[in-house]
């Protein structure tokens, strides 16, 4: 099986922290071949993986918002589709609307569904950070329809 895995959004803390340890422990899991999709600031920390597993750079990621949102949602299902994939997976609460192949998506951030969060950009005048909030919070939810399968971290967040 060949499992495509986009973890562009890792650039720092938490989501760093998550990819690296997915990336060392996977491989040794099961014998498929992985391609993983990372941020350039990430590729010098994944050298020493097995032979079936692969990191791709993507210089996209670090770019603005809507850059990694034009790559996300048009380049990489074109890259899925071209190694031959069988399955994307999505580590960054985001995934492509429309993919060649199923998508197990892990949507891990609640500030997307935290109505107090709106608001408090929205009282300290910050509307356009709450306008692009907005955008993220209806993104996130057709992520998690376009996905085939949803991993939350709780069952509060996945309700």
């Amino acid at each position: 099986m060949k499992i495509a895995i986009n973890a562009i959004s890792a650039t720092a803390g938490g989501a760093r922290t998550y990819l690296l340890n997915l990336a060392r422990v996977l491989p040794s899991l099961v014998s498929h071949k992985y391609l993983l999709y990372v941020p350039s600031s990430a590729t010098a920390d994944l050298s020493g993986l097995p032979s079936n597993f692969r990191a791709v750079s993507v210089p996209w990621a670090e770019h603005r918002y809507l850059t990694r949102l034009v790559w996300e949602q048009f380049v990489l299902p074109r890259q899925v589709r071209r190694w031959g994939a069988d399955v994307l997976v999505c580590v960054g609460n985001f995934c492509p609307l429309r993919s060649p192949v199923p998508v197990v998506l892990l949507s891990r951030n609640p500030t997307y569904f935290t109505p107090r969060y709106l608001a408090d950009l929205l009282e300290r005048g910050h509307y356009a950070w709450a306008l692009r909030h907005l955008a993220q919070i209806r993104l996130a939810l057709w992520s998690a329809r376009a996905a085939r399968l949803t991993i939350t971290p709780t069952a509060a967040m996945g309700d």
